[in-house]
């Protein structure tokens, strides 16, 4: 992969014009963004940034119109790698799903499915090595590809590469404790608007209160609010023991990465989430200004992070409350437009994690989209490793003529609206053969 990487940068270097830089609009694709806008504007290279929910056929289309223009594609485009055939100034920069039967040999692409043995790299860390074989200089990126690993849930001590990013980064601090909640924010809120969804503490002030109280944990230290990071050994324990969480549990507790982000040391989870936030409140810019260093942005980006976590909690609601179709294997959420299609593989996403269903169910949710069609997006609950969940979703995507990637832990897509009923009867009829093989 090593060797891909640094073909594409030499390629790269004997390319004129002007570059188009089309990145996906959660936290991974952002932090790619960041890592290769500062390593073009080393280069002084003109470029172009464009933030997208998604990339289909008609944004294809309109890429190819240009034929002069150099495209990065990052964190998606691998599902739609052949379809730029004849074009050598391409550079698809993901770790999604890929056939490698489809590549055009001109076109330059870094993805870990590709080889065997890179296969927990997200799309930061790989722009941050394309970045980093650019210019030495951009050793001071590898924070930005610590927070899109993060985000990912890639735990980068796991993995070589990852630990040598771990390297690259300066002002980072490992420390130990629960993952569920960001750990430098004060703990009533950090269990208020959690990461996971907690019945009856979840949104609920008044819950946390009783719940720190049934503890015996003091909110307050020499009147500062106290974070997870200020809990002794006996306190962590029994917050985990009113949360009925084991503390064996690998999802539960583990390396927490803090890094100095605008002189002050961060949870890389929590940037990663405010980072999220403004992609899927459509304003992605704000979240690339901030990984630039605008502390304007950052002031915007904690603001439109306040209005999300309260719409995510609405959210969260709405979809407990909603009549579910579920099974042993499966829960449907049909949510029509009462979530916003930008938040759901949040919400499924948080649920698939929250405990309250059991370990290797699915979730699969739908949503309206504003353009007619129907959101999805599934993952799968706990740790179970036993199922691609991308080979359980696709084909019944294609079968209503939807379109869709993913890989072995969360799958989504888009279906036509009037193939809504005919998607649900294709899961409830198939999804258990298909788990089957």
């Amino acid at each position: 992969m090593i060797n891909s990487i640094k073909a594409a940068v030499t390629h790269l270097k004997t390319l004129s014009g002007d570059i188009e830089i089309i990145a996906h609009h959660d936290t991974d694709g952002i932090t790619s963004a960041a890592i290769l806008t500062k390593a073009l504007q080393r280069e002084e290279r003109k470029f172009n940034v464009r933030i997208l929910k998604g990339i289909n056929n008609d944004v294809v289309r309109g890429l190819m119109k240009d034929a002069s223009k150099i495209i990065f594609l990052l964190d998606f485009g691998s599902g739609h790698v052949g379809k730029f055939i004849g074009r050598s100034n391409v550079f698809i920069i993901d770790h999604h799903e890929i056939n490698v039967k489809n590549i055009p040999h001109e076109v330059s692409v870094i993805n870990p499915l590709m080889f065997n043995e890179a296969q927990n790299i997200c799309a930061s860390a790989l722009t941050y090595l394309f970045a980093k074989e650019m210019n030495e200089l951009n050793i001071d990126l590898a924070h930005l590809a610590i927070i899109g690993m993060i985000s990912e849930s890639r735990e980068a001590k796991s993995f070589k590469i990852g630990e040598e990013i771990l390297k690259d980064s300066e002002d980072l601090k490992i420390r130990k404790s629960i993952l569920l909640f960001p750990a430098t924010r004060p703990l009533h809120k950090a269990l208020e608007f959690s990461n996971i969804f907690l019945p009856g503490i979840t949104g609920s002030s008044e819950g946390v209160s009783q719940l720190l109280n049934n503890a015996g944990i003091k909110l307050k230290e020499d009147e500062n609010h106290r974070t997870l990071l200020d809990l002794n050994e006996e306190e962590t324990t029994k917050l985990l023991e009113v949360l009925c969480i084991r503390k064996e549990d690998e999802t539960a507790f583990g390396n927490i990465y803090l890094m100095k982000f605008f002189n002050q040391f961060e949870d890389a989870r929590e940037l990663s989430t405010l980072i999220n936030a403004c992609g899927r409140m459509d304003r992605g810019y704000i979240a690339l200004e901030m990984c630039l260093g605008s502390k304007r942005a950052k002031s915007i980006a904690e603001s439109i992070y306040g209005e999300y976590k309260h719409l995510i909690i609405s959210s969260l609601k709405t979809a407990v409350s909603i009549e579910k179709i579920e099974t042993e294997n499966y829960v449907i959420i049909n949510s029509g437009k009462r979530i916003n299609d930008n938040l759901l593989s949040v919400i499924v996403s948080i649920m698939s994690s929250s405990f309250v269903y059991s370990n290797g169910k699915i979730i699969v949710g739908m949503a309206d989209r504003n353009d007619g069609n129907i959101k999805i997006s599934s993952r799968i609950c706990g740790e179970c490793n036993d199922i691609d969940l991308r080979k359980v979703i696709e084909p019944l995507l294609k079968l209503v003529n939807g379109e869709g990637s993913g890989n072995n832990r969360s799958a989504g897509g888009i279906i036509p609206k009037d193939k809504s009923e005919e998607f649900i009867e294709l899961i409830q009829r198939d999804m258990g053969l298909i788990l089957k093989h």
